[in-house]
């Protein structure tokens, strides 16, 4: 039987605790390693301007897509993988929220570009990384940093505040012990492109194509570089990540992932929202191009490599709120390996050469 954590019941309100002596990267160097890990940037009331960072580890209960599986806490689903994600999604509409507090608690994950196809019932990638395609995860107790008051809380929807106590002393050890050992960085100077070069031709040439016979009006072209980190560690790679913009972090069994955005593809206040509504948005138009269905047909047409996350999303729904932003560039660490992705528009007018330079000062300056 297949155990989905419900909110049926009657939720004991809010707690939020105030803490001193914290800070993000400590807090994230204690929790990184727990099971289901996830830091997440929050602007406030779905504005564009970064303001909260949400730390949290060790969620009431765990969705994920690999390949055509679906997992529910440890569990595989038969049903069809919306079905499934409604059915795990159905119980954060009941959660109780604090008015003065971004997030109260409840879903934060991402849906990345592989299961948002199969999400709208296009056949799942095979051959897929370790990392899923889809990790959403209900968490009832984590810490929140604001960053335009410099304070951080313990905040909790559970009927057990030990899970405060425990997140604080972690963190605050963490923070007084530990910084990013100054040999455990990556250099750009041993790293390989995804697709190579000839590859890469002949998937503009098939966009072109598309795009002369007006088939397409923009196509957004997507490459990987892959570099060794041999001697990085998990949290290394979690800590030093970029910070420019709306960030999303996550690990899972020893590797992690970090997703970077400015584009709120799917914000909504009122409860009137519901899974298939935010589904719909995905993969995002904005990187996969227009019209979005011709797109993915080229997409599938062309390409040997996964886009694996890039134009997928990622977010947070709770109670009456839910936003999620497209997933615009990434960046995993997986067996001592750091692989980033990142893309470019084309038109029919436009150079390849051109598109493929703007591709790779992007891949090798991140």
């Amino acid at each position: 039987m297949i155990r989905v954590y419900s909110l049926s019941m009657a939720r004991p309100p809010i707690n939020s605790v105030p803490l001193d002596g914290i800070t993000l990267k400590g807090a994230v160097a204690a929790l990184c390693e727990d099971r289901g890990f996830v830091s997440i940037d929050l602007p406030f009331a779905g504005s564009g301007k970064k303001r909260f960072t949400v730390v949290a580890s060790m969620p009431k209960s765990c969705f994920s897509m690999a390949g055509g599986f679906i997992t529910i806490d440890g569990h595989v689903t038969i049903d069809s993988p919306i079905e499934a994600l409604r059915r795990f999604t159905e119980g954060s509409r009941e959660i109780a929220e604090d008015p003065q507090l971004p997030f109260s608690g409840g879903i934060i994950g991402y849906i990345g570009f592989e299961a948002a196809k199969a999400l709208l019932g296009f056949a799942p990638a095979e051959g897929f990384s370790r990392l899923p395609q889809c990790m959403l995860g209900f968490y009832d107790n984590f810490l929140l940093f604001d960053h335009i008051e410099n304070t951080v809380r313990a905040v909790s929807s559970s009927e057990n505040d030990i899970s405060i106590t425990a997140l604080s002393d972690r963190a605050r050890i963490a923070s007084a012990t530990w910084q990013i050992p100054s040999g455990s960085r990556s250099t750009n100077g041993d790293f390989r492109l995804l697709p190579k070069d000839s590859s890469f031709d002949r998937i503009a040439k098939n966009a072109f194509d598309w795009l002369r016979s007006e088939a397409l009006e923009r196509f957004h072209m997507v490459r990987h570089a892959e570099r060794p980190a041999p001697s990085m560690m998990l949290r290394d790679f979690i800590c030093s990540g970029s910070k420019s913009s709306i960030n999303f972090s996550f690990t899972h069994e020893g590797a992690a992932c970090e997703f970077c955005s400015s584009e709120n593809i799917a914000f909504c206040g009122d409860g009137t929202h519901s899974i298939g509504d935010i589904i719909s948005r995905f993969p995002a138009p904005s990187a996969t191009g227009t019209p979005r269905s011709a797109a993915i047909a080229c997409i599938e047409a062309g390409e040997r490599n996964h886009r694996t996350f890039y134009g997928g999303g990622f977010g947070t729904i709770s109670g009456k709120t839910s936003s999620f932003w497209t997933i615009s560039s990434s960046s995993s660490f997986v067996d001592g390996t750091i692989r980033t992705t990142a893309g470019a528009d084309i038109l029919a007018d436009s150079h390849p050469a051109a598109v493929k330079k703007i591709m790779d000062k992007k891949l090798l300056g991140v």
